[in-house]
């Protein structure tokens, strides 16, 4: 997920304003939300990969049962 998909979900949820774009509120609040969307995102994938890297194990050890 990546900042084009975040960009078009708060595009679509703010709607279109039609020929003439959109005013200023409505492009704050698109910034705004696309700020906070990627903020809760890095929140969630930073834990996510130093989880991963903790379980990496060493390639080179074996274990047999």
């Amino acid at each position: 997920m990546g900042i084009a998909v975040v960009g078009t979900v708060l595009a679509a949820a703010l709607g279109t304003a039609g020929v003439g774009g959109w005013d200023n509120a409505t492009i704050a609040a698109f910034l705004h939300g696309e700020r906070l969307a990627l903020v809760l995102l890095a929140v969630i994938v930073g834990p996510v990969a130093t989880y991963g890297a903790n379980t990496l194990t060493d390639s080179r050890s074996i274990e047999e049962s």
